[in-house]
Parts: C-alpha cells; sequence; structure tokens
C-alpha cells in the first residue's frame, strides 16, 4: 500500500514538471515535440505469479514463471482477517486507562470485545440496546401537621401527618433504545425509552386515649366550630362527637410514582479516552399520587350509628416537560467504569385534589373535587457503577436522587378551621418532595 502511495505521488510529480514545460513555451511560435517520457518501473512487488517470454531467432521460446513469493510476504486488507485490527492482534485482552473498543456492524478496524456507554452507535450488531433492574427507594419527611393532643393537656401535642412516615419499597426499571448513525468513531445519535416505578410507599401512625377512665382522651387541633355552633353531618351527628374526646386517632399514608422518559441521545465516542460522554434531550411523564387520611374513633361522646369519622386527603401531580442531561463514563480500566448521569428539567404540572369529611354511615359534610395547573422543576441524578463481563452484557450498581419542586401535598391541604370550607376547595401547591435509594441492573446491547 506504501509503495502504491509512492507511485502515485511520483506520477502526479512527472505530470506536473511536463505540464509546466508546456505552460512555459507559450503561443508565439512553433516548437520542438517533446520527447516521450520513459517507462516508468513499478516501485512495489508483485504478488500474483506473471510470466515473460523469450525471443531467439524469431522463434519464441515457452514462457517460463516466475516464481511466486512466499505466502508469509503476501500482504492482505483487514477484510480478509474477519475483524480482527493490525494494530490489536488480541482484541479480547483489556488494557486500563479507556474505553475498550468494538466492532461495529461487522465493520473492521474496531476490533475489540467492548460496551460503551450505552452499547455505542451501530455496534454488537444492529445497535439495540437495553436495561434491566430493581431498585428500593423511599421518601423524605413531609411537613408535618399537628392533629392530636392530649384532652387534659392542651400543650401536649402527641400525633402529626409527619408521624405517618413513608417506608422504603421496592421496584422495577426498563429501559431500550437503538443508535442509528455514526461508525466506529465520531457523533452518532440514538433514541431512549425509559420507566421505572416502584410499589407505594405507606405509613401509619395511631394514638389512644391516656386514661379514659378519668376522662383523658385524644382531641384534635383542628377547630370544627362554625358560626352557627359545632359543625354536624347530614345524619345529625357532630363532627367533634368523634375528633373530640376520641378514644384513638390514626393517620395512614399512601403514595405512588411512576416514570416515563423518551430521550435523543448524541454521543461522540472516542475509544482511546478514559472519559465518555453522552448527551441526552427529551421529554418526561412522572406522576406523583398521594392518600392520606386522618381518622378517629369516638370515645366520651355516643353519636348514632357508626362511631368512625375520617378526613381524606387526595393529591395527584402530574408533570409533562422538557429535560436535558448527560451520561458521564470514566473508565478506570476497560471492563470497569463509574458513571454520572444528572437531568433536569421545567415541567407543567396539573393538579388534583379530593377533600372529604364522612362517618362510617357514608354522611359527608364535604366533599370537594378540585384542578389546577402550576409549573414544577424536577432534577434527579444517578451515580454508581458498571462492569462489563462479556462483550454484550454488563453489571451495574448505584445510587439515585430525584426531587420536585411546586407540587401538591396532601399534609399541605388540612385546614385549620373545618368551617372555612373555601380552604378545601383550594389547592395548595407550593409542596416539594425527595426520593432517594438504591439501583442494580443489567445492560445489554443486541
Amino acid at each position: 500500500m506504501r509503495s502504491f502511495c509512492r507511485s502515485g505521488v511520483a506520477a502526479a510529480a512527472s505530470l506536473l514538471l511536463v505540464t509546466g514545460s508546456a505552460m512555459a513555451q507559450g503561443y508565439g511560435s512553433p516548437t520542438l515535440l517533446p520527447l516521450p517520457p520513459e517507462p516508468v518501473t513499478a516501485a512495489y512487488p508483485r504478488t500474483q505469479p506473471s510470466y515473460t517470454a523469450r525471443v531467439y531467432n524469431n522463434d519464441p521460446i515457452a514462457p517460463e514463471p516466475i516464481p511466486a513469493q512466499p505466502e508469509s510476504q503476501m500482504t492482505t486488507s483487514p477484510s480478509d482477517q474477519g475483524v480482527t485490527n493490525p494494530t490489536n492482534p488480541n482484541p479480547t485482552a483489556f488494557g486500563s486507562g479507556s474505553a475498550a473498543e468494538g466492532t461495529c456492524n461487522h465493520q473492521t478496524g474496531c476490533g475489540g470485545d467492548w460496551l460503551a456507554p450505552w452499547c455505542g452507535a451501530n455496534c454488537c450488531g444492529g445497535g439495540w440496546f437495553g436495561s434491566v433492574g430493581g431498585m428500593v427507594l423511599t421518601r423524605d419527611k413531609p411537613n408535618g401537621f399537628w392533629t392530636s393532643y392530649e384532652s387534659t393537656n392542651n400543650f401536649n401535642q402527641i400525633m402529626n401527618t409527619r408521624d405517618a412516615d413513608a417506608d422504603w419499597r421496592g421496584g422495577g426499571f426498563v429501559s431500550f433504545g437503538k443508535w442509528f448513525c455514526g461508525g466506529c468513531d465520531g457523533t452518532r445519535k440514538g433514541l431512549e425509552f425509559v420507566y421505572f416505578s416502584v410499589s407505594p410507599f405507606r405509613g401509619t401512625s395511631s394514638v389512644f386515649a391516656p386514661d379514659p377512665a378519668n376522662g383523658d382522651y385524644v382531641s384534635s387541633t383542628i377547630d370544627m366550630n362554625g358560626p352557627g355552633g359545632p359543625l354536624a353531618f347530614p345524619d345529625g351527628n357532630e363532627v367533634d362527637d368523634y375528633f373530640d374526646n376520641s378514644a384513638s386517632q390514626t393517620i395512614s399514608r399512601r403514595d405512588q410514582i411512576q416514570n416515563i422518559e423518551i430521550n435523543f441521545l448524541n454521543q461522540y465516542w472516542n475509544p482511546g479516552a478514559n472519559c465518555q460522554v453522552t448527551w441526552l434531550a427529551g421529554v418526561r411523564w412522572f406522576q406523583f399520587n398521594e392518600d392520606l387520611k386522618y381518622s378517629a374513633i369516638a370515645g366520651a361522646s355516643t353519636p348514632t350509628g357508626s362511631n368512625y369519622a375520617a378526613m381524606n386527603f387526595d393529591t395527584t401531580n402530574n408533570l409533562v416537560g422538557f429535560q436535558l442531561g448527560a451520561r458521564c463514563d470514566y473508565y478506570v480500566t476497560r471492563r470497569f467504569s463509574v458513571f454520572a448521569t444528572p437531568k433536569f428539567g421545567f415541567y407543567g404540572n396539573h393538579m388534583s385534589t379530593t377533600n372529604q369529611v364522612y362517618n362510617g354511615d357514608r354522611s359527608y359534610l364535604y366533599d370537594f373535587h378540585q384542578s389546577t395547573n402550576g409549573v414544577s422543576f424536577l432534577g434527579q441524578i444517578d451515580v454508581g457503577t458498571s462492569y462489563q463481563f462479556t462483550q454484550h452484557w454488563r453489571a451495574f450498581i448505584g445510587y439515585r436522587a430525584l426531587a420536585v419542586t411546586g407540587i401538591a401535598l396532601s399534609d399541605n391541604q388540612i385546614p385549620h378551621y373545618l368551617a372555612a370550607a373555601d380552604e378545601l376547595q383550594a389547592i395548595n401547591k407550593n409542596g416539594s418532595l425527595i426520593l432517594h435509594g438504591g439501583f442494580a441492573g443489567l445492560e445489554f446491547c443486541f
């Protein structure tokens, strides 16, 4: 190949000299014709057998073959050697300090076992990639609303909504996508789909009358009086018959999340670099549902029918918006890497709430349903480590933190004065939420 390139350069130089001489002679008078150029002898060895003939007294002698070169000296093209990279005779031996290379749609020159971030572009066959795994998450403690105090000691508040703290819950995630363009090096683009969810977070807290025999019960901090006196259910029972001087009071919580993303990926894959960065931009839907129930069992009072009453505060947040982010992989060795994936987005949030006050006989004092729109911000970061154990598979483990602002939380919907019905029909939407926990899974390409 080098001999061929030198021959081409020599021929180009000869042509340039001849052209320059002709141009220098001008057009004014006849000139001598240039001598024909001497034949150029090939500067590279022939790799195929050839024949020559000798003539003696005008009688040709049978041609004699020129011996072929030994097979060990013959040159071959990379395509004759499969996917082996001539500069890397042992492609499966990972070194340290940079990401490993790999074959791209059976193209040569990319020798090596490798798995680029999200598998890389057009590699491992058709350019498809994905991951599957599990996670364990919890949420931060909400702002506590004090609901209960000891009836004989108003200063002794004994329960708030934070006591019904959400526990840790398990869930799962799945992602898949495809790279659409790009070769072994350079910029490539792809599309990725992501979904994750966890089982509903649950929390509960209860308090009981300290000494009912001596008139020591549990009472509510919520004022249940109206302009005309105590508020009453349609069946005639007063609300404070249940929530003041109660035998017991309970708060229960149920939270659930859902997440869907569609991201466009842009990556400049550099096989020789330690750090690889893949940029992403896409749309995201994130939903947070919260159901909070505050209930009481009548104690000192004896309402007719059921002795149970409850207040429900249910909220739903549907966030839809645009996000930007990146995945940064740093290869400690060609099999072992650490990564970070930050994302941040701006979202429109459609919020709806259901606020109810009823007793065990299903007699409703309030049953309000309302909705509104707002603006929310959502940020997420994943950090972790991965280990590639085959060309098509690698395992990873990490930590995830997700924060949301500008959402409606159930704790923020509880009114201080039950008679203020307008409070129950307005949505407080300045809440915030943090989810965090661990995850682990497998990434593959095909």
